[in-house]
């Protein structure tokens, strides 16, 4: 009798043992899953802030107006503040950014924008390390592309959005820039391809 409930005891032991390896191994995945699962959202999120962009501007027969050397008015896609003809906004589904007019809020990284920064040139990385990106964009030379960006979000997931869209984790070059403030406090840029006109 002793040795029966001793073999069971060591049954349910291996039955443990089995089940805690199998529960460690489907959280990994399902953390795995759930990740990939927000970086897809997000560059998806990149993607429509462009394609909202483009929608305005087929609609309006203008582009977002400028506000400094690098900014789009981001709210314009959300708010007809010009009373443009043919204006069929909202062109995103975000709310105005409660303390920077020229963003919108993003749920759960702060805000998104629009910005115009060099398509070329090797730009942004980590406060402190490297040359953060150039104030405007010169010429010919050097043109203008139109990037979309997402503030504050971990330096992980940024890097594992860098990896999807450009196959390679590299903060200052491809379609996709990272500039980190600190680990915690990244900015992803997504670039969709097309040439700002400079004047």
């Amino acid at each position: 009798m002793f040795k029966k409930a001793a073999m069971f005891g060591l049954d349910a032991r291996i039955a443990l043992a089995i089940f805690g390896a199998l529960s460690v191994i489907s959280g990994a995945a399902l953390y795995s899953a759930i990740q990939q699962a927000k970086v897809v959202a997000i560059v998806a999120d990149l993607r429509e802030v462009h394609k909202a962009y483009e929608q305005y501007w087929l609609d309006t027969g203008e582009q977002l107006n400028r506000i400094g050397a690098l900014s789009f008015a981001v709210q314009e896609l959300v708010e007809d503040t010009r009373s443009l003809s043919g204006w069929n906004g909202p062109y995103l589904p975000y709310a105005k950014h409660a303390s920077q007019t020229h963003a919108l809020a993003y749920p759960a990284y702060d805000s998104v924008k629009i910005f115009g920064r060099s398509m070329n040139d090797s730009w942004a990385g980590t406060n402190g390390v490297d040359a953060v990106m150039p104030a405007t964009c010169t010429g010919a030379e050097e043109p203008c592309g139109r990037w979309a960006m997402i503030e504050r979000m971990h330096s992980s997931l940024a890097e594992a959005i860098d990896e999807y869209i450009d196959g390679r984790v590299d903060y200052k070059n491809g379609s996709l820039r990272i500039y980190c403030a600190d680990a915690t406090s990244c900015t992803v840029y997504y670039l969709d391809g097309s040439v700002e006109p400079t004047a």
